[in-house]
């Protein structure tokens, strides 16, 4: 079997094995992408640590502080709906050929011979170092 790497960058996949690298082929897979203005979640505090965007009082982290839901200020927070578009730079099948591409890319394009990294190994500072194995597209 044979692999392709169509990300723009080095994928160290980890196995049971050990670590192989899958250098770059040169060739990216992209997916379009269309985002569109959804409901917003609509919110009268915040748990985030800083300002509250409704009443301007400063936030603990458990947003204890704010006086929103006194003076009834809600506001909100926007959403999108993300839709995918065309895929560009995935070649048709190839007997023997894996494609390896993002997950987004995997996500848009459910072939047999299409996979993504799998779950993110990281190293003792919370760097990305890698994948465990590939995700199946399908």
């Amino acid at each position: 079997m044979d692999f392709i790497n169509l990300t723009p960058h080095a994928l160290n996949i980890h196995t049971t094995e050990g670590v192989f690298t899958l250098a770059p082929s040169g060739t990216v897979a992209r997916v379009a992408t269309v985002n569109t203005a959804a409901a917003p979640v609509d919110i009268t505090r915040t748990a985030a640590h800083g300002e509250c965007g409704g009443c301007g009082e400063a936030l603990t982290s458990s947003g204890e502080g704010c006086r929103c839901e006194e003076i009834d200020t809600p506001w909100s927070i926007p959403t999108v709906k993300t839709s995918y578009g065309e895929v560009t730079g995935l070649p048709e099948p190839v007997e023997g050929v894996i494609y390896v591409v993002s997950g987004m890319v995997a996500s848009a394009s459910p072939r047999e011979d299409v996979m993504s990294p799998g779950d993110l190994v990281r190293d003792e500072n919370g760097r990305i170092v890698g994948c465990w194995g590939l995700r199946r597209s399908m």
